[in-house]
């Protein structure tokens, strides 16, 4: 971890106060490409075309999987319409358009596709992302929700039976597509490195480990029982890539031939059964489920992102809160008593300006480092234990007048049991000799709600 955060270099140029055009305007910028059409209910053709580029790069994943999609032309003019997805900013027009189209199964919050208008449909979030958009372009989530619509739309074009394809196999081949379009692009370096992507599978991992997943073949023919939507979304990725790895290459081809060409009416049963043939009898398939449980322990993800979205780009990360605080944890680290934590931050014009450096995760608590645009640094202990509106406690502040908008802040954090100190350019700005509370455990970032800021140059480090 340490060498993937030392490798940051701060050539990230934080354009502060350029804004997207979105309000009140009635312009709609709609591009084309081999296959999608990308309708921008807004005006922003830099991140249509960024939109664009993320739908196409799905087709190279998509076609040995759901099969291929060749729209018809006339020479080398396409004359079949393409696949279209339609990308908002207001969120009450995509409110607007879930109501007259309604989603399919596989909806989420911010981004659905609609089998009554054959279109998909996706929101840019969160609404604090606005005037960053101009220096980040579009966020990689909503990339990569723009992909994942695009893989749906996709199956439902190369198949007729797409529709009644099992979830695990709709749902993770859309979301393996997705993930491998973006990281194709450079959107994404890696799957277990971007925070959204690497907590797909820590929540699979954190199942096996709690109470063991579903039995594998119980999850294949959709009775998996006990698991909610994210959840069992989270474990239909996962073995999609487990299946997809080089040992699993005739499963998995096996399977999508048979989901494509099945004449029988209930596909997923036709597909559940082809399955257990191709890996074989009973102890073949409890092979595959080890191998499944070893394969999820192998892999590291780097983040559990619990709210908000956090998204590199180039050497700077950028995370948005929307009505709660953003909080994204690293995974990947031990407690130690005593350790160090640099890096800089920045402020995007919001609705409210702080971001969080988190310390001392527990299963209840844990404690906030608060840099405060126009007033300072703020030390708190948040306990979810606590009535609602008692859970934060103020354990120390110092007003600095450094901490404003228009700059990287340069910060070091010292934690030394309970005590802590806070550096703000080099400069001691805050002093605890006790927190009340051990400071060892996981670390992570933070933003307040309705709040958009940049972080840079992050390093992490044990003290002798």
């Amino acid at each position: 971890m340490d060498a993937i955060l030392a490798a940051m270099s701060p050539t990230f140029l934080l354009a502060l106060c350029t804004t997207i055009q979105n309000a009140n305007v009635p312009k709609v910028e709609t591009l084309r490409g081999a296959h999608f059409e990308v309708v921008a209910h807004f005006d922003g053709r830099k991140l249509a075309e960024e939109a664009l580029v993320a739908a196409e790069a799905v087709a190279i994943p998509l076609t040995p999987i759901f099969g291929p999609v060749e729209l018809a032309r006339r020479g080398a003019v396409i004359t079949e319409p393409r696949m279209p997805i339609h990308l908002f900013w207001n969120p009450a027009e995509f409110a607007e358009e879930a109501q007259r189209s309604p989603p399919t199964n596989y909806a989420s919050e911010f981004a659905f596709t609609s089998a009554t208008t054959r279109a998909a449909y996706v929101l840019i979030t969160p609404a604090s992302v606005g005037n960053a958009l101009g220096a980040t372009g579009l966020p990689v989530h909503t990339k990569l929700a723009v992909a994942r619509q695009a893989a749906e739309l996709w199956a439902h074009r190369a198949s007729p039976l797409a529709a009644r394809w099992p979830y695990w196999f709709l749902e993770g081949g859309a979301t393996y597509a997705a993930e491998e379009a973006c990281i194709a692009k450079g959107f994404i370096q890696s799957r277990l490195e971007y925070p959204a992507s690497s907590s797909l599978h820590l929540r699979t991992k954190q199942l096996l480990a709690a109470s063991g997943l579903p039995n594998l073949f119980a999850f294949v023919d959709g009775f998996p029982g006990g698991l909610t939507n994210d959840e069992r979304r989270a474990v239909a990725s996962q073995l999609f890539r487990f299946l997809k790895e080089p040992a699993h290459a005739k499963v998995i081809e096996t399977v999508a031939y048979a989901a494509r060409v099945t004449k029988q009416d209930d596909v997923a049963e036709a597909v559940s059964r082809v399955l257990r043939s191709v890996v074989g009898d009973a102890q073949a398939q409890g092979r595959l489920e080890a191998s499944f449980d070893t394969w999820l322990r192998g892999q590291v993800p780097a983040w559990e992102e619990l709210h908000g979205a956090l998204w590199p780009v180039g050497d700077t990360w950028i995370q948005a809160a929307v009505s709660v605080n953003a909080i994204a944890w690293r995974a990947d680290v031990s407690a130690l008593e005593r350790y160090e934590i640099t890096g800089e931050t920045a402020f995007f014009p919001a609705e409210h300006r702080q971001s969080n450096v988190l310390l001392a995760r527990t299963e209840h608590t844990f404690v906030a480092v608060a840099f405060v645009a126009d007033h300072g640094v703020d030390v708190l202990e948040f306990d979810a234990r606590r009535p609602e509106s008692e859970r934060w406690k103020k354990l120390g502040e110092s007003p600095i007048e450094a901490v404003k908008e228009g700059r990287f802040i340069p910060f070091k954090i010292v934690a030394n049991g309970k005590a802590i100190e806070v550096w703000i350019d080099d400069k001691p700005v805050l002093s605890l000799a006790d927190c009340g509370t051990a400071l060892a455990g996981g670390w992570g970032l933070g933003v307040y709600q309705g709040s958009c800021c940049a972080w840079r140059n992050l390093g992490f480090k044990a003290l002798p």
